[in-house]
């Protein structure tokens, strides 16, 4: 098992696992931040910041070799295109302030998710399939492994896709490349969201202005808009090229 798993997965995890292994975890939390867990041979991860706010990126790019949770393997990838429907669910203020699989330190004010296997950081789109809501999240954890799930999502997260309260949704998860290290994405992933009956994000107007074999990737420079309302449309390969001013 590889230590970049020694993250807010693991206790994630134990929130559907047995009693004994939930409260093995909590022991874990409470002792030693190194103290491995025999069962599912990672860790708990730190708590490292207690503020409300916690800065967006500072961790590393990572893909990750294959690994092993509960005797299910997961074989983390690079991908170019990557679309599946399945189950969401959430994760909040219990995992604030603990280290992602990635370095960064997970904000569930922010909008953010953990994937099994896409590349960290990255960003996918996710669409509520039952009331049109969508938002763009940064991909920096790994996760969900509890049986059937897809993607773990922010509070921030869950609540622009209104499942908060219901604690899972059926959701479409689309890839749209890797995201910048440094973080400064917090206007970019805004600016993303779409609450069904409000007229369309910033995001999906470039996205539906762009030729169908358009790869939307986030290269070294910082993503931000200076207003949710200015957008630029064509066929961009780089959301870089999308926000740069033009005359």
């Amino acid at each position: 098992m590889q230590t970049s798993l020694t993250t807010t997965a693991f206790i994630r995890y134990s929130r559907f696992a047995a009693a004994g292994a939930l409260a093995l975890a909590l022991a874990a939390c409470s002792s030693s931040n190194s103290r491995i867990d025999p069962k599912y041979g990672v860790a708990a991860s730190p708590r490292v910041s207690n503020a409300a706010h916690i800065p967006s990126g500072g961790g590393r790019y990572q893909v990750g070799k294959p690994y092993k949770i509960a005797g299910k393997w997961y074989k983390p990838k690079e991908v170019k295109r990557y679309e599946k429907t399945g189950v969401a669910s959430w994760y909040g203020d219990a995992f604030h302030g603990r280290k992602t699989a990635n370095g960064e330190i997970y904000n569930m004010n922010a909008y953010s998710a953990a994937h099994p296997t896409l590349p960290l950081p990255s960003y996918v789109r996710v669409k509520n399939m039952a009331n049109g809501n969508a938002v763009v999240v940064r991909v920096n954890d790994r996760g969900p492994f509890a049986h059937g799930r897809l993607i773990d999502l922010s509070k921030r997260a869950a609540d622009a896709l209104d499942f908060r309260h219901q604690g899972v949704a059926k959701v479409q998860v689309t890839y749209l490349g890797k995201a910048p290290l440094e973080g400064q994405d917090a206007r970019f992933l805004e600016a993303s969201v779409h609450i069904k009956g409000r007229g369309r994000s910033g995001i999906e107007r470039i996205a539906e202005a762009s030729s169908p074999d358009t790869t939307f990737m986030a290269d070294e420079s910082p993503l931000a808009y200076e207003s949710a309302t200015k957008v630029q449309a064509g066929p961009f390969h780089f959301l870089s090229s999308a926000t740069a001013p033009r005359d």
